[in-house]
């Protein structure tokens, strides 16, 4: 009658399901008077076991890590013989992500396994929000942790009694809690042993004791930051020969470190923002060079090995790496022009250096100066007149850098631009009650200004800005040094407080307005800490 239609064989649909547990053979889940014993799990199909050290939490922690493997089936969990118990404790072992069936690698999400050494499972849960204490962006993967010693000191020597990870909204769950009063502390744990390392983590923590108590659905609000020590040095690299950027953990202080060999050297940071310094010398053909710094408590000294031909600062000629005007826009009339350089300049001949106006032919007469020498910056000023392009040249010879070289010829054009190009940003704040307060502008990362409010219910003025986007940063200096100070955990001190209001587009041709209300802004932060949700995904914990 005819023939059959061919078609390729495709084995079925795609097994898109998770393993499920085979309660019928595994051991009883949320069991009481629980004895010490390899606790067996079997599930549909096989499984393994995906990043089992990360993903596997077990609450309160255990004295001894217990050996948890995966054959054919099946998933078991063997206490450690030295292992003992906590008596009428209710026990939780998350499992996380890393339960997965073998074949398609589908994941079994926050899989837990409960059970209790008294006569009831615990029922009392924490829930809340980490986040982090300048940029209150939410945080992932750090350790909430319960205490019912309520000492200070605990959180440097003893394990939690219960803990959490928080998730990539940086939100947390810690269910099977018993009614008690808990000290609840955030720190980052690196080292992941459950204890806080001040030398290298951050930390966050609440203001007073937490009751756990049946039907509470707050949510904590927990923000972390890094207290004020001496930034933790993490390693360097020989960019070139006569330059070694050195990292550390956060913004480093460059009279924190003093080079002792017998050379001529400057430190900076490579910009405002980063927690990076460079180290710029001049070569004496050495193969080490050595510096000392704070490392943690004890000053330490750093062998750097240079490979001087790997690393040749001559293969970079000392050109202008940035011109400081908007290419679209142009320079007003009123700012400083700024050229920044490869290396380092120490010294410049105005009688090599050529401004010539290209509409009418004259030649300007622009005040050239280096700020701070040796800079990466030359600044010049004169009469900008609206409409001006103007070509200047260093000729050969027109700028001297730190280690001793001249430019070969360089050829910029700067355009004046008019000044209705341009807006100002006026900011009053109401309601500042004699707080000194700290206002930064920003454009993307890039750090615009910073401002100081001189006094309550007065204004200030970011001036020349494009037309484009902006956020503001209000930090309340509450012991008025000037900067943002992060909190201190012994002395019970919250970090400053820190608003971002919500981001203002600046109009060219004008003056913009914003009006800032300290007190709105300070309810603004309480309730979004209060809108997060009250109770949060049940993946979480």
């Amino acid at each position: 009658m005819g023939c059959a239609q061919i078609v390729p064989l495709t084995g079925g649909p795609k097994d898109e399901t998770p393993p499920q547990l085979d309660t019928l053979n595994s051991m009883s889940n949320y069991v009481i008077h629980f004895e010490k014993k390899d606790i067996l799990l079997y599930f549909d199909e096989y499984v393994d076991l995906k990043d089992a050290a990360k993903q596997i939490l077990i609450s309160p922690p255990l004295s001894y890590p217990p050996n948890i493997q995966s054959r054919l089936k099946k998933v078991s969990v063997v206490f450690d013989e030295k292992e003992v118990l906590k008596e009428d404790a209710t026990y939780v072992i998350n499992f996380g992500s890393s339960i997965r069936d073998f074949s398609e690698g589908n994941e079994l999400k926050d899989f837990t396994f409960v059970f209790s050494t008294g006569d009831f499972i615990d029922s009392l849960s924490v829930s809340g929000t980490v986040i982090d204490a300048y940029t209150k962006e939410p945080l992932e993967d750090m350790i909430v942790l319960l205490y019912i010693d309520h000492r200070d000191s605990i959180i440097y020597e003893e394990r939690p009694y219960y803990f959490a990870k928080t998730n990539k909204e940086g939100a947390f769950r810690i269910e099977n809690l018993k009614s008690d009063n808990f000290k609840i502390v955030v720190i980052e744990d690196l080292n992941a042993n459950y204890l806080y390392d001040p030398r290298s983590e951050r930390i966050g923590f609440l203001d007073s004791l937490h009751t756990t108590t049946p039907g509470d659905s707050s949510m904590l609000l927990l923000e972390i930051f890094r207290e004020t020590t001496r930034a933790i040095y993490k390693s360097y690299e020989v960019l070139h020969q006569g330059e070694i950027k050195i990292s550390f953990e956060s913004k480093a202080d460059p009279r924190d470190i003093q080079v002792l060999d017998s050379i001529q050297y400057f430190i900076q940071h490579p910009d405002p923002q980063s927690h990076d310094l460079i180290l710029w010398y001049r070569p004496v053909g050495k193969n080490q060079l050595s510096w000392s710094l704070w490392r943690f408590d004890v000053m330490d000294t750093i062998h750097a090995r240079i490979n001087i031909r790997a690393t040749d600062t001559l293969s970079r000629p000392l050109k202008i790496t940035q011109f400081d005007h908007d290419t679209k826009i142009g320079l007003h009339p009123d700012d400083t022009l700024k050229a920044h350089f490869t290396y380092p300049i120490t010294g410049f001949d105005n009688q090599h250096i050529e401004a010539i106006d290209t509409t009418t032919q004259d030649t300007l007469k622009i005040d050239w100066r280096i700020d701070n020498s040796p800079s990466m910056v030359l600044s010049g000023t004169t009469r900008w007149k609206p409409g001006q392009v103007i070509k200047i040249t260093w000729f050969p010879g027109a700028i001297e850098d730190f280690f001793g070289h001249t430019n070969d010829t360089i050829r910029e054009y700067l355009h004046i631009a008019p000044p209705t190009e341009f807006g100002d940003l006026r900011i009053t704040c109401l309601d500042c009650d004699g707080s000194d307060l700290i206002l930064i502008l920003m454009e993307k990362e890039k750090l615009i200004d910073q401002k100081i409010l001189p006094a309550p219910d007065s204004a200030i003025v970011f001036t020349h800005l494009k037309p484009n986007s902006y956020q503001l940063i209000m930090i309340e200096d509450t012991n008025g040094n000037g900067k943002w100070d992060a909190g201190n955990y012994l002395q019970h001190l919250q970090s400053e407080s820190v608003y971002r209001p919500e981001t203002i587009t600046i109009q060219a041709g004008g003056s913009n307005l914003l009006e800032l209300n300290l007190l709105n802004l300070r309810n603004k932060a309480v309730d979004q800490a209060s809108d997060i949700e009250a109770t949060p995904p049940d993946s979480i914990r």
